[in-house]
């Protein structure tokens, strides 16, 4: 029956295209087509360099010049006119090297379809191997073929690609095999082919599983076929991709900005030039054009914006290369505007010979940077390395400053301070002796938070302190740095208020004298409380009525904070008195925990001060909540300028003394408690002749001695150790 259908379908096919076009052959109307299938490809630069991502991405064998029927079932991988189907098709390296393919991965093997069949493949199986087979014989395929996919297939007008992971080897032919297995039957997917004598076998039946059916016979067609991989693709990167330049100063120039151009896929990209295009390509500068080049890995070019009038102006950089499109452009933007001097980093103030100062009022300039605040800018230009201070640290600043370094592009910021003076208003500034290396570098006076108003700002080179002349031998008058005394006043009048004064030893010197006993190593910061990762916090226990010694240190942005944890009772009065060798703030902190509990994050002050180093400072807390523990906390006043071992020292003497809420503690011998994170240390002067009582108690104000524990008794050393743990606190009485 179904031969006899076919027979009348040819016929009436036959006629029915006589009567329409006389002499037109069927193959004629398969290439008609096949040719008006695909739109036109676009005109200009697409035309003629399409996106690499779908043509690139495919090696095709065959052009498809014919269409087979819908009947042709030896043609075919889809014949699903009959119930099953058996395919193999062998594809020659020197064919597939030919349509582009490359040794590597096959992630497709595709079908280009005409008209397809509804009907579901069932049992569909598509198969791959290599073989040195030139011809397909008489049969199957020798080669040893490994299953690519499985499951089921219904075909779809156009290429159906079906994924593979199949690795060639570059050398081998190939054998692509289908089947599938059905138990009914429609018509067939008609598929486009070619002509190829020897490189296909078949079978078709409805009676045997359809991916073991016997050999039948060697057709001459072999469908068009095509080999997804994986493609080498160019992708041009640009970094950034575009860029606003902000406000600049009219006449002038930006700072220059990088832009790195770098390849994102495989391949080689060639740039052929670089220029500047768009709206206002005069009002941009290029320098360092690496075009035209085989891009490198990570290729620069450089762009600055130099407006010649006010207002927004725009333009591309234009990158041309044989990827994509052909161009690519980076958008650039910027607006010229016309500042007073000093109102922006294009327009600064020039710092002349040093010692410099200048003084104005930072109202009347606008703000560009940091803060919220107006800026004025000052270009500061060092011939020769050293260590430099910009302050506004004198009786003509009057308000809460903020000042910066900033580097040569005007935008990265080197160092800043904001509370940082000695002598001064503690709201005032100083970066201090910071060392430069010889270049442009721009300063910038501001406020803190949106603060303005008059200022004053010097500029001076620091020199080594070696003013202070020793007269110990009368006739050998040297410095402390071996410069004659006359030239080292010199240096020192011109940068400091107070002549020099030569004496025996007037330098300055450390002014703190006492033991450290806080446990803590300068360099380290073994007590930081809650700014510790959590659940290593470490709090220092802190006595009533005692004194601690202790340092301090602050370089290079880190500072050294010591926490100390210390018993207050409802109702008392806690003083804080402090000498340091260095700039200080001291205060009780307010925790998370609520009053009287120790509980981490703690990051506001309840009450504080601040001053500078060799003044004496003080503060007196009234206890704002219940009995317990309470935080005290001391460190440096700003993040810089005070290392270890520095001429100024950085030791501070920390005196606590409690007034009012519950009776004194028990007191006994004059005691020293010394405190690290492991261990605890009490010691005493001892008396010929006596011996000595050690208690401890977590309540300073237990009945003595019965709310106390005795832990040592008969001691005669006047040490007392035990390993750190919860707060206590020591009586030490002597034994007549």
């Amino acid at each position: 029956m179904k031969k006899l259908i076919l027979i009348l379908f040819v016929v009436l096919f036959v006629f029915s295209l006589s009567a329409k076009d006389i002499g037109l052959s069927t193959g004629n109307v398969k290439e008609i087509q096949k040719e008006t299938k695909a739109p036109p490809r676009p005109y200009g630069p697409e035309a003629y360099n399409p996106r690499p991502e779908i043509d690139r991405a495919y090696a095709t064998v065959g052009a498809g010049a014919s269409l087979s029927g819908a009947y042709d079932t030896d043609i075919t991988p889809f014949g699903t006119y009959y119930h099953d189907g058996r395919n193999q098709m062998l594809y020659t390296a020197a064919e597939l090297s030919a349509a582009g393919l490359s040794a590597g991965l096959i992630n497709s093997v595709g079908f280009n379809v005409g008209a397809a069949s509804t009907q579901v493949m069932n049992g569909f199986n598509l198969s791959m191997g290599h073989t040195t087979e030139t011809t397909m014989p008489a049969g199957w395929s020798v080669a040893t073929l490994t299953n690519q996919y499985s499951g089921t297939w219904t075909a779809a007008a156009g290429w159906n690609d079906i994924t593979t992971s199949f690795t060639w080897d570059g050398t081998s032919n190939i054998v692509v095999e289908v089947c599938f297995d059905n138990d009914s039957y429609t018509s067939n997917s008609t598929v486009y082919y070619d002509v190829y004598t020897g490189m296909h076998s078949q079978a078709y039946n409805d009676n045997t599983a359809g991916c073991s059916d016997p050999w039948e016979t060697n057709p001459e067609e072999r469908p068009q076929t095509r080999f997804g991989f994986t493609a080498t693709v160019p992708v041009l990167i640009a970094a950034p991709s575009s860029y606003d330049y902000g406000t600049v100063n009219t006449g002038s120039c930006s700072g220059w900005i990088t832009f790195t151009l770098s390849n994102g896929g495989t391949g080689t990209i060639n740039v052929s030039n670089i220029a500047l295009g768009g709206a206002n390509p005069g009002e941009f500068q290029i320098q360092n054009n690496p075009a035209p080049c085989a891009l490198p890995p990570n290729a620069t070019i450089e762009v600055r914006f130099c407006p010649t009038t006010d207002g927004a102006k725009s333009a591309d950089l234009v990158i041309t290369h044989d990827v994509g499109r052909l161009t690519t452009n980076i958008p650039l933007i910027g607006t010229g505007f016309t500042y007073a001097q000093g109102d922006a980093c294009s327009n600064p103030y020039i710092v002349g010979p040093l010692p410099y100062s200048h003084s104005d009022d930072s109202s009347l300039f606008t703000d560009t940077i940091g803060n919220a605040s107006p800026d004025v800018w000052y270009e500061w230009t060092i011939d020769h390395a050293g260590d430099y201070t910009m302050t506004t640290c004198n009786a003509g600043s009057t308000f809460d400053t903020y000042i910066r370094l900033i580097a040569d592009d005007c935008v990265t910021e080197i160092t800043s301070n904001d509370d940082n003076c000695s002598g001064f208003s503690g709201t005032l500034s100083t970066i201090d002796c910071y060392s430069l290396t010889p270049g442009t570098y721009y300063g910038v006076v501001e406020g803190f938070s949106s603060y303005s108003g008059p200022y004053q700002v010097d500029f001076f080179e620091c020199f080594e302190f070696g003013a202070c002349c020793d007269y110990t031998d009368p006739l050998n008058p040297t410095c402390t740095d071996g410069v004659l005394p006359a030239d080292c006043a010199e240096a020192w009048n011109a940068f400091h208020a107070s002549p020099a004064v030569c004496a025996d030893d007037p330098c300055a010197v450390p002014c703190v004298d006492c033991v450290d006993n806080e446990g803590e190593p300068c360099g380290t910061d073994v007590n930081g409380g809650c700014n510790m990762p959590a659940g290593t916090e470490y709090f220092t226990p802190l006595q009533c009525n005692t004194t601690v010694c202790g340092n301090m240190w602050a370089d290079g942005g880190t500072r050294d904070t010591d926490w100390y944890d210390i018993y207050l009772e409802a109702g008392s009065t806690i003083t804080l008195d402090i000498y340091s060798d260095i700039s200080w703030v001291m205060g009780m902190v307010e925790d998370s925990g609520g009053w009287g509990t120790i509980t981490c994050p703690a990051t506001a002050f309840y009450q504080y001060t601040t001053g500078a180093r060799c003044t004496p400072g003080q503060l007196v807390i009234d206890t704002p909540g219940p009995s317990g523990n309470y935080i005290i906390w001391v460190g440096p006043s700003d993040y810089y300028n005070w290392p270890c071992g520095q001429w100024e020292g950085n030791a501070y003497e920390l005196t606590v003394t409690c007034t009012g809420g519950q009776p004194d503690p028990p007191t006994g011998v004059a005691i020293t408690v010394t405190n690290t994170r492991d261990d605890v240390e009490v010691t005493w002067t001892v008396e010929a002749g006596l011996t000595y009582n050690v208690y401890s108690s977590a309540d300073p104000y237990a009945a003595f001695p019965a709310g106390w524990t005795l832990e040592e008794t008969g001691n005669t050393s006047g040490t007392y150790g035990e390993a750190a743990g919860a707060q206590k606190y020591y009586v030490v009485t002597a034994n007549n």
